[in-house]
């Protein structure tokens, strides 16, 4: 008879606390139409690309590759150490070497190829990615800032907008390192 208490006990205590049958069902039921509309969207990506072009489907499977995505963190980090050494380079008063300027603009070169492919891939969806934004951003305020000191004499270019960019740069380059934990 105790142990018949006891279980009703246990039970009531459960129903209190919303671990009962009734709380185990719902979360059974949630799970199964998280995972229904998890389903859903896959199958509907999957009509979507069924429609797409070959290049497209090319270029969403280069960028989406292991080695594409692994040469591009290889290529920020480089920019990162350029930026250092640039930065150091000014703190000492000592001018740049000649190739770096050529070596910035050849690596900005591989990050608008980059993006131009993601556009042209992923488009609309690009854009809803706030990663793929802020690519998107930090490129345009490079390629904006880059020009401006092809256009501009050095003396005359606000070291506000060198610092923006090393800033952007260095910005791209903790977003890539956030996708490996």
């Amino acid at each position: 008879m105790e142990a018949v208490r006891s279980y009703i006990r246990d039970l009531m205590l459960r129903a209190k606390r919303g671990e009962g049958v009734w709380a185990r069902a719902k979360r059974t039921v949630s799970a199964q139409n998280s995972y229904d509309e998890a389903r859903s969207r896959i199958e509907q990506e999957k009509a979507e690309r069924a429609q797409w072009s070959e290049a497209r489907v090319r270029a969403s499977a280069l960028v989406a590759s292991a080695p594409f995505s692994w040469s591009m963190s290889i290529l920020v980090l480089l920019n990162l150490v350029f930026v250092i050494i640039e930065v150091n380079h000014g703190a000492k008063d000592m001018d740049v070497p000649d190739w770096f300027a050529a070596a910035n603009l050849g690596i900005l070169a591989f990050y608008m190829i980059e993006l131009c492919i993601k556009i042209f891939a992923f488009r609309g969806q690009f854009f809803a990615d706030p990663f793929g934004v802020l690519d998107f951003c930090v490129v345009a305020v490079d390629v904006i800032v880059s020009i401006i000191i092809i256009v501009m004499p050095v003396s005359l270019l606000p070291l506000v907008l060198a610092r923006i960019a090393r800033i952007l740069k260095v910005t791209r380059a903790l977003r890539m390192l956030s996708v490996f934990p």
